[in-house]
Parts: C-alpha cells; structure tokens; sequence
C-alpha cells in the first residue's frame, strides 16, 4: 500500500483480488489446523483484532485518492468481506480451536538434526 507502483486505482484492483481470495484462505486454516501448541492459537488470538483494525481503518485510508466509483464500491464490498471473515475467525479462534490446541511446538532432536542437514546443504545444490 506503501509503495506508489502504480496509479491508486491499478494498486486498488490488486487489492480487491487479493482481499477475494481472504475468505477462502481463512476457510483453509479452519480445515488444516487441527491440534497446534496453544501458544500459537493465544497469539493469533492476540494479534488479530489490530489486523482487523488495519483493514477496517488503515486500507481504506491507503486508498482514498482512488478514483473510479465502480472500483471502489467493489473494495468496499470485498473489504467488508475480508473484515467479517477475520472476526469469523477470531470467534472459531476462541471458541473451538484454543481448547483443543495442545499441541507440542518442540519437534525432537532427531526432526531437528534432519532439518538442520537438509538446510546446510540445500545451500550447496
């Protein structure tokens, strides 16, 4: 958004089809998690209402030198769909995936050898 690339409405259109793709993103992480470390649930938890503060406050600020109607009364839809998929979330967050997120963040010496050799020498390939 920082990042004058391009014209406010060209940068808007990248915006709407990224923000298309939030819902169907957060519906993934509803299907795929299953059991991490409850830490990782507590900081999700923690850090996503100033996210949904950045979408609801700081994205439509970015883009108020937009020009084209049309472009913009499709951000304001696909925006509000990104908001209320984030509180969604949230609220799946809190009510069922932290009480089952027992899962352990160590991964074992011998997962932690594999990876520190696969990693020195992917370098090399």
């Amino acid at each position: 958004m920082e990042r004058k690339f391009a014209s406010p409405d060209e940068r808007l259109r990248s915006l709407i089809a990224r923000e298309k793709q939030m819902p169907a993103l957060l519906e993934a992480a509803r299907t795929n998690l299953k059991n991490p470390p409850r830490i990782y649930t507590e900081i999700a938890i923690e850090q996503l209402p100033d996210i949904v503060s950045f979408f609801e406050h700081d994205v439509p600020a970015a883009f108020a030198d937009a020009q084209d109607a049309a472009l913009k009364a499709e951000f304001a839809q696909t925006n509000g769909a990104a908001i209320a998929a984030l509180k969604s979330y949230l609220d799946w967050l809190k009510s069922d995936l932290l009480p089952r997120s027992n899962g352990d963040f160590r991964i074992g010496a011998e997962h932690s050898r594999r990876n520190l050799n696969t990693t020195r020498w992917s370098i090399y390939r």
